[in-house]
């Protein structure tokens, strides 16, 4: 299997393993919870955890940064260019400073909050992945 890269995990002074399949679960549920919201507050239908989320404009915008941030996640595998990272760091940074304002403000649904901080998250542990060995470092930065 080519999609098995082991991950090593420290929880509780334990060290797990955290394979790519698992990976790809919790980028792939993520997103799919984003479009939910993000079809939800479109379509202003009227369920039961829209009393759980802002249909506000700025919260699509966010969500639709962060769809598009994890599901490039999902495509472009590692070892990523340095300015795709430096994009997935100013998106990651951005969705959870727009998390954070909102939430000052009582603006910020549960169930928004949870999405944003996992998928910015996930975004911001990519932006840093450790380099390579063998690969080459880009000028100016240390290895």
């Amino acid at each position: 299997m080519a999609d098995v890269h082991p991950y090593q995990v420290k929880i509780c002074g334990k060290e797990h393993q955290l394979t790519m399949k698992a990976k790809t679960i919790i980028l792939s549920g993520t997103i799919s919870v984003l479009l939910v919201l993000l079809i939800t507050s479109l379509t202003h239908s009227e369920i039961g955890f829209n009393l759980f989320m802002c249909d506000a404009m700025a919260h699509n915008v966010a969500r639709i940064a962060l769809t598009i941030g994890l599901l490039s996640l999902l495509v472009i595998k590692r070892p990523r260019p340095l300015y795709f990272r430096v994009a997935l760091g100013a998106v990651g940074t951005f969705v959870t400073a727009f998390a954070l304002s909102q939430t000052i403000d009582y603006h910020l649904g549960f169930i928004d909050g949870l999405a944003y901080f996992l998928g910015s998250v996930a975004l911001l542990v990519e932006a840093f992945e450790p380099q390579l060995q063998g690969q080459s470092s880009p000028a100016g930065m240390l290895s």
